[in-house]
């Protein structure tokens, strides 16, 4: 099992490093599926652009990133990909448009099988053994029941974390809860390779 779950975008040296490290072929070869939700729209548009230029200024060639609009829930083929990169966005859609398009079991079938998974925000969040952490600014406007994520991580990751500001929070209600959280700040990330689990 091969995941590098970020808080964001991997805008800095170490998280693309950390990257390049789980590839197996060169990297030129690796072709790579940005999974988003309304890849049209503004935010994410905007951000999509970004991360396909970080991913060019890693070395990955451009006629290989492809991107996935997950709002139109149409089938896709991840079967000949290296890479998949699952976008931010809020967490319920995106369990609710996975299991809807049936990516959920091919997504965990992508990562069993020794395929490179890197999620960001959201797509960090889903790896977890549920979403519904009462630490995330994200609303279940859609009124989804079943929040149990895909479980491939014993820890729930909380992103774009400010320790000044939410200590105390995060101490609270681990506490209570005994659920074992693990925060990250926009620069920071966990790195799964096999059964090594790292905050890089």
């Amino acid at each position: 099992m091969r995941l590098l779950l970020a808080s964001s975008i991997l805008s800095n040296e170490t998280l693309q490093n950390a990257l390049r490290g789980l590839l197996i072929k060169p990297i030129t070869e690796n072709k790579i599926l940005i999974i988003s939700i309304n890849t049209n729209k503004e935010p994410y548009k905007s951000r999509l652009e970004n991360v396909k230029q970080i991913m060019v200024e890693m070395g990955f060639l451009i006629e290989n990133i492809s991107l996935y609009n997950l709002s139109e829930r149409k089938p896709t083929n991840i079967k000949d990909v290296d890479v998949l990169y699952v976008f931010g966005g809020n967490d319920y859609y995106y369990l609710h448009h996975l299991r809807e398009t049936g990516l959920m079991q091919d997504i965990r079938d992508f990562i069993i099988e020794d395929g490179i998974y890197v999620g960001v925000s959201a797509g960090a969040k889903i790896m977890g053994p549920e979403i519904d952490v009462n630490l995330t600014p994200d609303e279940n406007d859609i009124g989804l029941n079943d929040t149990s994520g895909f479980g491939l991580i014993p820890f729930y990751i909380i992103p774009h974390w400010d320790w000044r500001e939410h200590r105390m929070e995060y101490l609270e209600y681990s506490w209570k809860t005994g659920k074992r959280i693990v925060p990250l700040t926009d620069q920071q990330a966990v790195l799964v390779c096999d059964d090594k689990i790292k905050i890089i």
